[in-house]
């Protein structure tokens, strides 16, 4: 995939903060992958006419890292396109 389509890709990531203790996270991440094939869920999103699927917490940081693992001279032009908000 291309550094421009990746954004698009991730879409709207969650996060915890970085010391997140690997029990909690991988409680988050587990239960992001189970609401996911809820019935319920799946048909509420249906009816209101949401698209959306699942992206693995892994495959997430995956895209990250690519994403901001460029060179400087990437990352200058990347950061005229893409705004980090805080």
């Amino acid at each position: 995939m291309s550094i421009k389509g990746l954004p698009l890709a991730i879409g709207r990531a969650f996060g915890v903060h970085p010391n997140t203790p690997k029990d909690r996270l991988a409680m988050l991440r587990d239960a992001f992958a189970k609401a996911i094939k809820d019935p319920e869920l799946l048909a509420e999103a249906k009816r209101a006419r949401i698209d959306f699927s699942y992206i693995s917490g892994e495959q997430v940081q995956k895209d990250f890292n690519a994403l901001f693992n460029q060179s400087p001279e990437t990352l200058r032009e990347m950061g005229k396109y893409i705004k980090a908000e805080g």
